[in-house]
């Protein structure tokens, strides 16, 4: 009998940990596909954003804010900006949340990610966690708001 209760202990066990190793790996595999298809989405937005100003952003801060919110029109997406390349605000969302100011994300996009059209971070905020990504928009190989002395 207690080689049976050793047995059944030793089976329960391992199931339980391979439950557990099972659950880690499809958790993060599933976090990685969300991610991944989240970061797609937000260029998609801003490429179809740029389509729509056929190229040529325009220099008033309400038609941008307009832009911006259809982009956030998409449940999914909570907030968006549009940031000069210095880091400074052009226009946002109502919902975007202040945790993120333009110049702080650009730092961080160019010391992890230097020269990339786009970056990903996935914060926690007090409310839980939100995926960020930084997209560029590139206009005759410069953001569209970016001053020719850098």
């Amino acid at each position: 009998m207690a080689r049976s209760a050793r047995f059944l202990l030793v089976l329960v066990v391992g199931l339980a940990l391979l439950t557990g190793v099972g659950y880690s790996l499809l958790t993060g595999m599933m976090r990685s596909w969300s991610e991944d298809d989240l970061a797609l989405r937000s260029r998609l937005a801003v490429a179809a954003a740029n389509d729509s100003f056929d190229g040529v952003w325009p220099d008033g801060r309400p038609r941008i804010k307009d832009a911006l919110t259809r982009i956030t029109r998409d449940e999914r997406i909570m907030g968006a900006a549009a940031c000069t390349a210095r880091g400074e605000l052009l226009a946002q969302t109502d919902a975007y949340p202040t945790e993120f100011s333009c110049r702080s994300l650009l730092t961080r996009m160019r010391a992890e990610a230097p020269g990339a059209p786009s970056w990903s971070m996935t914060p926690e905020l007090p409310s839980g966690r939100v995926h960020v990504t930084v997209t560029t928009v590139p206009l005759g190989g410069h953001a569209p708001w970016e001053d020719d002395d850098g």
